[in-house]
């Protein structure tokens, strides 16, 4: 039998864990009355996590037990001196239910405790996962690619597209700013092309990196938005701009161009758009991940139970 012995608050060593189960709030609650939970998050792992502490009546065996909500895995450890083949078969023989959801340990992360370490010992480093890295790295790569790549692309096809349009022609020191007008028209093409091509590579990048897909959305939208918005009101203000008859604008002076209030509105909603668009999509990441983890573990229970 085990019993509950409070918050689990030893200094662990993640290399010392004896046992990892596939987990979800589902085994979570079939289990609650067994493995109670603290409510709060604790401070063992780099990600979101809640422990407890449980006590074998018959053996004294002591395991800390923490569910890593994020990855959604149960890492069991013994105590620091126990034997942990041992240890291990006396917690599988305690929870047998769990036998169908165990996985190879593979969490190599040094902990991050919430209670002082032993004087004589220093605190553990906080280590990287070997796999949860190779698996993560290829998305990082991909989105400092793809979105320093596009900010480049933005600016090297300016020119050409200012080529194409035939917007080339006047002076900075001109009235109406045409010099201005123009340049921002084509830089504002060009950012509407670089923030498409970072939503394409996001909408195939969402299945296997979903974090980096999201920021590949709304940081390119802060960076990108304002300066599309103002090539729309350049569009709406400049009629002929694409024809080549520049004669008509409702900026006369260069300062009026400036300072126009249009403009400045615009660039303040991409960058706000840009801020909730990345509040929204994480929180719709983080609930499809939830979802689709849960939906795979009630098939694999269910085809375990068959």
């Amino acid at each position: 039998m085990m019993h509950s012995i409070g918050r689990y608050s030893q200094q662990m060593d993640f290399h010392r864990s004896i046992l990892e189960y596939r987990f979800d709030e589902t085994l979570k609650a079939g289990l609650a009355g067994r493995l109670p939970f603290e409510k709060e998050e604790s401070h063992f792992a780099p990600e979101p996590s809640v422990a407890c502490g449980i006590r074998a009546d018959d053996t004294g065996d002591e395991f800390g037990v923490i569910y890593l909500q994020r990855s959604e895995r149960l890492l069991v450890f013994a105590a620091a001196h126990a034997e942990r083949a041992s240890a291990a078969a006396v917690f599988k023989s305690a929870f047998p239910e769990l036998s169908a959801h165990e996985i190879p340990a593979t969490f190599k992360g040094g902990p991050l405790v919430d209670s002082p370490a032993p004087m004589n010992l220093p605190p553990p480093a906080l280590e990287i996962p070997s796999a949860l890295w190779r698996f993560e790295l290829p998305g990082m790569i991909l989105f400092f690619v793809v979105v320093i790549g596009s900010q480049y692309l933005a600016h090297a096809f300016q020119e050409p597209v200012m080529q194409w349009l035939g917007l080339h022609g006047g002076s900075p020191g001109d009235e109406p700013p045409w010099y201005f007008i123009t340049r921002d028209f084509a830089e504002g093409i060009c950012s509407a092309g670089a923030l498409l091509l970072c939503v394409l590579v996001a909408v195939v990048a969402w299945r296997w990196w979903p974090s980096y897909a999201v920021m590949m959305v709304w940081m390119p939208l802060m960076w990108h938005g304002g300066n599309i918005g103002r090539s729309w009101i350049i569009y709406q203000a400049c009629p002929g701009l694409l024809d080549g008859q520049r004669i008509t604008t409702r900026w006369l002076t260069s300062q009026s161009y400036t300072y126009d209030h249009d403009i400045a509105g615009a660039k303040t909603l991409g960058s706000v758009s840009g801020f909730l668009l990345a509040i929204v999509l994480s929180l719709v990441s983080y609930h499809v991940r939830r979802r689709l983890a849960r939906r795979s573990a009630r098939r694999e229970m269910e085809g375990s139970a068959l």
